[in-house]
């Protein structure tokens, strides 16, 4: 009887170490798969409602965050809370504290322990990048009422000669 027992046992133990493996391989890749959007969120969180990494990663929630319903929750909310208006002060601040939350469930669920509001409130957003930004908009928005025919071209016509080369 022992040696039936011996026998089953190498025979299937292979079968059990790929088993073991590919669910092991599995675990690994949801968890990467969850902290590549944490990740992605976290360094837009500065301006994440206008990147487009950020709307990406937010919108892989409900599939890779599957199995949490506290960040499914969390995202809910936060999608929720960004169909009012936005554009104002209490309202905005509202939208920052539900991603604020969001991002804390997510570091969360994957054991990262607690992350503190400093930690989450205080993204690296340089003087430089937010006049470029604002440069960048301002260009659309004049450019836009150009094509539209909102605003006209200024042309002024010159009786000057210009030198030749």
């Amino acid at each position: 009887m022992a040696l039936w027992l011996n026998i089953v046992a190498v025979l299937l133990s292979p079968l059990v170490a790929v088993i073991v493996g590919q669910r092991l391989q599995t675990m690994k890749a949801r968890r990467d798969e969850k902290r590549f959007i944490l990740a992605t969120c976290l360094a837009h969180r500065a301006a994440w409602a206008m990147s487009e990494d950020s709307v990406r990663a937010l919108n892989l929630i409900d599939i890779v965050f599957s199995e949490s319903k506290a960040v499914r929750d969390h995202w809910k909310q936060l999608k929720e809370a960004t169909l009012g208006n936005v554009t104002d002060p209490s309202v905005a601040k509202f939208i920052e504290d539900k991603y604020t939350a969001l991002l804390d469930e997510m570091a969360r669920d994957l054991k990262l322990g607690k992350l503190s509001q400093l930690d989450l409130n205080s993204p690296y957003l340089p003087q430089g990048v937010v006049a470029q930004r604002t440069s960048q908009q301002e260009a659309q928005s004049l450019l836009l009422a150009v094509l539209k025919g909102e605003r006209p071209i200024k042309v002024t016509a010159s009786s000057e000669e210009q030198p030749k080369g």
